[in-house]
């Protein structure tokens, strides 16, 4: 499901968050999320990753509700790479994939689990490897990937299962130049609700809008505009999106978030204030 343009893809609404130990992260937090893509950025503890978290039901939320369009795809900074898994489970294609052989087998009851988009599973999981340069064998040990072949398959997953929305959480940690290109590429003709965590400032490049988390509250800068035409998907959002909220944050040049060598001049913004709901959901 996708929203329409006046409908927010991710809301929430007085969200807190403390850790086991009672140490605070997050307090009666608003905030609502446009579709498109959308940089969340801040200094380091300030929730970030946390939110994201929360938002993928990874962490239960100490108090509020977290509401969005559709079913979450979550990349964590940490791949998981745990003995004995394979690429088709780092893709978040072994069910489906397994429920195809068995109706092959003529098993009539794993219909149910193939679904109605798992029926070519192989082929669109094969070709997403394939455009990120990675091997397409799908049983291959996980334990053999390195860091930033993780990434790049954790990210063919989200490909493969399009989930209405998708969130990153620093993505270009452990890429050399060419993944960081390649990933640049997959973000700029992400056709659904992206949320990437990011200090990374030529991928912040590439957002239509900017939300940022400062003591507890976020200011979002931007919005959604128009690419124009140019041979590259790349030169389209940078030509595009890449001025206007820079124009409009306050203090980039002294962010300590900004990575050295950026600038911006000021400007002004306020809050998204919402209307707080009362129950966690995720539409079908």
């Amino acid at each position: 499901m996708s929203p329409s343009p006046s409908t927010p893809a991710v809301v929430c609404s007085g969200l807190s968050f403390d850790w086991p130990d009672g140490t605070p992260v997050l307090r009666g937090l608003d905030v609502a999320f446009d579709s498109g893509r959308t940089g969340i950025v801040g200094t380091n503890g300030s929730g970030k990753s946390t939110l994201l978290r929360l938002i993928a039901g990874r962490l239960a939320p100490t108090a509020g509700a977290i509401s969005t369009v559709g079913s979450v795809g979550y990349l964590p900074q940490d791949v998981a790479l745990g003995a004995g898994r394979t690429v088709a489970e780092l893709l978040g294609v072994a069910d489906q994939r397994a429920a195809l052989h068995a109706v092959e087998a003529g098993d009539a009851a794993a219909v149910a689990t193939v679904g109605d988009d798992g029926w070519d599973v192989e082929e669109r999981a094969v070709a997403a490897l394939a455009r990120f340069g990675l091997p397409t064998a799908l049983d291959r040990p996980v334990g053999t990937l390195s860091g930033g072949e993780a990434v790049l398959t954790g990210l063919a997953g989200l490909l493969v299962r399009r989930p209405p929305v998708a969130l990153l959480d620093e993505p270009t940690n452990n890429l050399d130049r060419r993944a960081r290109g390649l990933l640049y590429d997959a973000v700029a003709t992400s056709p659904g609700v992206l949320l990437v965590v990011s200090h990374d400032r030529e991928l912040l490049e590439l957002v239509d809008s900017v939300a940022e988390l400062r003591d507890g509250s976020v200011r979002l800068f931007g919005g959604r505009s128009r690419p124009t035409r140019s041979s590259s998907p790349r030169s389209r959002r940078r030509r595009s999106g890449s001025s206007g909220w820079r124009r409009r944050i306050c203090g980039v040049s002294s962010a300590s978030w900004w990575r050295p060598g950026s600038s911006s001049t000021g400007g002004s913004a306020t809050p998204t204030p919402i209307t707080p709901t009362s129950a966690v959901r995720r539409s079908s």
